[in-house]
Parts: C-alpha cells; structure tokens; sequence
C-alpha cells in the first residue's frame, strides 16, 4: 500500500478518538470474502487446507504486529482486507 492521506482526532485527553489513514489504489486486488467464497467449497482438498491454514497464520501475524504497534481497528472484518 502506498499512503496518500493521514489523520487522526484527538480528545480533550489527548487520545486518539479517531483515525483513517487513505492509500492509492491496490491494482487486481480482491476483497478476503470474496476470494475465500471462490475457494473455500467443502470439501476441501489438502492443497485448499494448507492454504487456509497459510491464510490464517498471516492474518494473525498481521493482526498481531497491527497491535503491537498500538493500531487498534474498530471495524476488522474481511471484506476490508485486501489480496
């Protein structure tokens, strides 16, 4: 992702209440629900499973570094994920 715009709302503590962050277009990417509607038809063959399970893994390493950098998402849902 290559950021174009930045910004963030701050309360009268000083914290952040709210924030977007705006990026170029993501040429022939797909959202993560549709993509997963393609695939992910049982039965799956051990192939589908071990990509799933890659899938996940990232995800979780994702999310995990998301918030170790102290971003917190409010609406974390997979048709906001890109691939």
């Amino acid at each position: 992702m290559v950021p174009v715009a930045a910004g963030e709302q701050k309360n009268s503590l000083g914290l952040v209440k709210q924030s977007f962050l705006l990026t170029k277009e993501i040429k022939d990417a797909h959202r993560l629900d549709h993509y997963l509607a393609q695939w992910l038809k049982e039965p799956l063959s051990k192939e589908q499973i071990q990509r799933k399970r890659r899938l996940v893994q990232e995800l979780a390493r994702m999310t995990r570094k998301m918030h170790t950098m102290g971003l917190n998402h409010r609406d974390y849902y997979l048709s906001l994920i890109h691939i």
